[in-house]
């Protein structure tokens, strides 16, 4: 992991995302870029003098230049190389710039939208984001102490072709064996029609791939997908939940749209989204 860009529009919680962001790019010695889209009512100006200054005006915080202090502070006691963009163009399409330009490896924002403050993920910008970009996506709602992810919670239906969001995700994160990775698999009423028998072979499968590092089968009864999912996480209480995403289906395979929306607004933990096809996964 070689780049990361946080998006955050100065709320709580894409601050702790902005954070955490921070903290990924100390771990993997990777650079951080944090992007920020104008709204309607915010401006940017700079002074020239001596000492060139930038000063931001952001709706709905009258701190928005302390945030970029703190960057500041944390870019120098992290050693982390730092660049803050302000544009303001429209959120996906800048994104999706950055991404190609800057060979973005992982995008980190708070699940309540980078753009939207008061929108939920589902049917904001985030949502556009999350559907149409083709780049593993780091979806946070609270402060994460660390980013060591010492316990994983992998759930799909583990079909062949989610084998590669899979261990392009072990080889993002720089998985070892210091670390255990739970294979969680929910049967539900109208989701699997496969035998237990098959399924466990599936998931074996993938135990395969994950080798050496250590992995936990789990194969759970639920009256839907997030729940038995939510349940799942409750239990194993893992440090990331990890699900791979189709881009061009546009939905989680495992997941029906509501299911996802129901699973990203409950969900406790920090949730990688990784997509089904993207440089990750070539290299």
């Amino acid at each position: 992991m070689k780049n990361i860009l946080a998006l955050t529009d100065f709320s709580e919680v894409a601050e702790a995302a902005v954070e955490a962001a921070f903290k990924l790019a100390y771990r993997y010695e990777a650079a951080l870029f944090i992007y920020h889209d104008l709204m309607p009512g915010e401006r940017v100006s700079v002074t020239l003098n001596d000492h060139p200054q930038i000063f931001l005006r952001a709706e709905g915080t009258k701190d928005a230049m302390a945030h970029v202090d703190i960057w500041r502070e944390l870019s120098r006691v992290y050693k982390v190389p730092l660049q803050f963009v302000v544009t303001s163009d429209e959120l996906l399409g800048e994104t999706e710039k950055l991404v190609e330009e800057e060979a973005i490896d992982l995008i980190v924002m708070g699940n309540t939208g980078a753009g939207g403050r008061t929108d939920a993920v589902w049917g904001s910008s985030a949502d556009e984001i999350i559907q149409t970009i083709n780049c593993p996506i780091l979806l946070v709602k609270d402060r994460i102490l660390d980013c060591k992810f010492d316990e994983l919670l992998f759930a799909a239906g583990f079909d062949e072709d989610e084998q590669l969001p899979f261990v392009a995700a072990l080889k993002l994160l720089e998985i070892g064996t210091g670390s255990k990775v739970h294979l969680t698999a929910i049967n539900t009423p109208s989701f699997f029609s496969q035998p237990t028998v098959v399924m466990e072979q599936a998931m074996l499968r993938f135990g395969e791939l994950a080798a050496p590092v250590p992995v936990a089968l789990h194969f759970r009864q639920a009256a839907d997908v997030s729940d038995g999912v939510l349940e799942a996480v409750t239990e194993n209480r893992p440090d990331l939940l990890i699900l791979p995403h189709n881009i061009r289906k546009r939905i989680l395979p495992v997941f029906a749209n509501r299911e996802l929306e129901e699973l990203i607004a409950t969900s406790t933990v920090p949730l990688l989204l990784m997509p089904h096809e993207g440089k990750l996964l070539d290299a």
